[in-house]
Order: C-alpha cells, then sequence, then structure tokens
C-alpha cells in the first residue's frame, strides 16, 4: 500500500497539472542541491523532501509522515487565502514555519500555480525552510 501511494504521488509530481478525478493538490518548494519539498495534504498528510535531475526524474524520495502541518482555507470568500502551518516538534525543514497562500492571477490553462504560499514565521536566517511555497490547480474545468 505504501509503495502504490509512492507511485501516485510521484506521477502527480512528474505532472503536476494532471487532474485527478477527487484529492488534494500538493504544495511545493524548492530546497538547496536541487531538492523540493512537498506537503501531501491527503490524509494522512505527509512532508516529502526529494532530488530532481536534469530531466525532471525524482530520485531519493523520503517520507516524513506526522509533521503536524495543517492547512486551514479563510472563511471569507474575498480574500480567498489559505494558511499552512507545520508544528515546531516535526523534523523537516517546515517545522515551525507558518505560509500564507494567496490566490495568483492566471488561468489554469497557462500552467502556472492556483495559489502562492509566502512563509511569515520561521524561515528566518537560520531556518532552511523555503521562502515560497505553490499549489497547482487540482483541474482545468
Amino acid at each position: 500500500m505504501n509503495h502504490m501511494r509512492t507511485s501516485l504521488l510521484l506521477v502527480i509530481a512528474a505532472f503536476p497539472v494532471a487532474s485527478l478525478a477527487e484529492g488534494y493538490t500538493n504544495l511545493v518548494g524548492k530546497l538547496d542541491r536541487g531538492r523540493e519539498i512537498v506537503v501531501d495534504m491527503e490524509p494522512p498528510a505527509a512532508v516529502w523532501v526529494w532530488k530532481r535531475t536534469r530531466d525532471g526524474a525524482i530520485v531519493e524520495p523520503r517520507e516524513y509522515r506526522e509533521q503536524g502541518c495543517e492547512l486551514v482555507y479563510d472563511t471569507n470568500p474575498k480574500r480567498e487565502r489559505r494558511i499552512l502551518t507545520c508544528s515546531p516538534s516535526g523534523i523537516t525543514h517546515l517545522a515551525g514555519t507558518k505560509y500564507v497562500g494567496k490566490r495568483v492571477k492566471g488561468r489554469c490553462e497557462d500552467g502556472g500555480p492556483e495559489f502562492r504560499y509566502v512563509c511569515v514565521s520561521g524561515c528566518g536566517k537560520r531556518s532552511h525552510a523555503p521562502g515560497i511555497l505553490t499549489q497547482n490547480y487540482w483541474e482545468c474545468e
């Protein structure tokens, strides 16, 4: 089962704009040395770290479960923002961080992200957390 979930996540990462029948869209950030950090919010939520090769292949994937990351949607539809917080007790780069996500102007068909998350807490000079996370569209209508 875990192998199947890993395979599905790797396929989703390889084709980030691809649509799924149901599910969540991952949040992705850039780390050092060509690595990416991915927050998979589909229960049970997990954080992944992997490296992308020059041709886009994913190598060295590592899954971290139970990192205490939570994505909250703002109840005011005019603001269209989301807040991601990760517990300080986690062991990934996101431990102790808080990000505010806002909808990006553009269209799904353009291939850009739907939301852009900016770190507002826990991403200082001594942190290895990415300053920006992006979240692609779930599906184009």
